[in-house]
């Protein structure tokens, strides 16, 4: 079984740019370029000694060659040279090109792979739902495997889609430059290669979001939220994690296999968490509130302070499920957990036609809609 990690664990990668404006730069060379007025004037004075008889012509012949060729040399050299430094620059920029281009090649193969581990990885924790049932029925080692200290507790696939690539890339950004270069062009494929992960598990953590609303038509919610139930008991066990089904007179019926499940259950086996009246709901509500109230205070000295209380210290976790919030309203640990910023290790999954007549506190949605089912965030009325 693959480590369960992977939420926490971004890889990083460094992408280094081959500046081509520095690597001409540092391919300069000073070129020095020699006195034309010494050698002019060596020239001519030696012509003027030999016209007013002080030398013969045969006697400054060597200097006037020397002068001449000196002349020469000067004027042709610079051109010479520049010519060379263009053969030598264009033999590096080639070498230059072939090398990045190389190097980039090598960065995109472990960009790749780290896509290739990280969708593995997903499907390895997210299976598809109807693939679960083996793993209860043979009771697999990863039954039952996520705990509250776990980075996935409560982390559940809702289908398949398109989710960032976990990667943390350091690269060069762009600088002015007077100098244009292809390989600019080559490093920002890369980059872009890098962002995403195509028909991956989309996950939804209920401990991130533990007021959510599932809204959409009736026979997508019920999918959904079977699927979401399934996958729960299936990787959390029943100490770990208890479901608290508050539902309507009307569907009850599609609760019928939950009811034998020993999440519903207390630890002391004296209470099923199932309800489909307000009486029933009202006597499972009181049982919750002191559970609630010893993890959220505590008492020092007499007087009753906050604790710093959070779902990772506080067990079992307490999920509570109810399909008519208007119906529910009046419940206390419904309001209590509603209310609450803070994750006390209770959480609240609400069916919903639509995003109106909710409390202002819920500002997570999840969509049910087939392969359009989406997930939601409303900070609108959130202070």
């Amino acid at each position: 079984m693959i480590p369960q990690y992977y939420k926490e664990k971004i890889e990083d990668l460094i992408i280094r740019y081959n500046d081509k404006s520095k690597q001409e730069g540092n391919e300069e060379k000073k070129i020095i370029y020699t006195d034309y007025v010494g050698i002019i004037m060596s020239g001519v004075t030696s012509i003027i000694n030999v016209m007013n008889g002080k030398n013969s012509l045969y006697a400054v012949l060597p200097s006037l060659i020397i002068a001449i060729a000196m002349l020469g040399s000067t004027l042709l050299w610079p051109s010479l040279l520049r010519r060379f430094q263009r053969k030598k620059q264009k033999r590096r920029e080639e070498e230059r090109q072939k090398k990045y281009i190389l190097y980039l090649a090598e960065k995109r193969t472990k960009i790749e792979n780290m896509r290739v581990n990280q969708f593995q990885i997903l499907m390895e924790n997210y299976p598809e739902p109807k693939n679960l049932e083996p793993i209860i029925f043979n009771k697999k080692r990863n039954l039952w495997e996520r705990q509250t200290t776990s980075d996935d507790f409560l982390n559940v696939r809702l289908g398949l889609g398109t989710i960032p690539l976990k990667i943390k890339l350091m690269y060069s950004q762009e600088d002015f430059t007077m100098v244009e270069d292809n390989l600019k062009d080559e490093l920002k494929k890369v980059v872009d290669s890098a962002k995403d992960i195509p028909h991956a598990p989309v996950t939804i953590s209920l401990t991130e979001r533990n007021k959510l609303v599932l809204i959409g038509e009736k026979h997508y919610k019920d999918s959904m939220l079977k699927s979401i139930l399934l996958q729960l008991v299936t990787y959390h066990s029943y100490d770990e994690l208890k479901l608290v089904l508050m539902v309507n007179d009307k569907t009850s019926d599609m609760w019928d296999d939950l009811k034998i499940l020993p999440h519903v259950w207390s630890n002391s086996k004296d209470i099923r968490f199932f309800a489909n009246n307000y009486g029933d709901m009202s006597k499972i509500s009181f049982y919750l509130e002191q559970i609630f109230v010893s993890r959220k205070y505590a008492d020092e000295n007499g007087k009753r302070v906050e604790k710093n209380e959070s779902y990772k210290t506080a067990s079992p976790y307490y999920l509570i499920v109810v399909d008519n919030i208007k119906k529910t309203k009046n419940i206390e640990i419904i309001n209590k957990v509603i209310k609450e910023k803070n994750n006390l290790g209770f959480g609240i999954i609400i069916l919903n036609d639509g995003i109106g007549a909710l409390p202002n506190e819920c500002h997570d949605f999840l969509t049910a809609a087939g392969e359009k089912s989406a997930i939601i965030k409303n900070d609108l009325n959130k202070n």
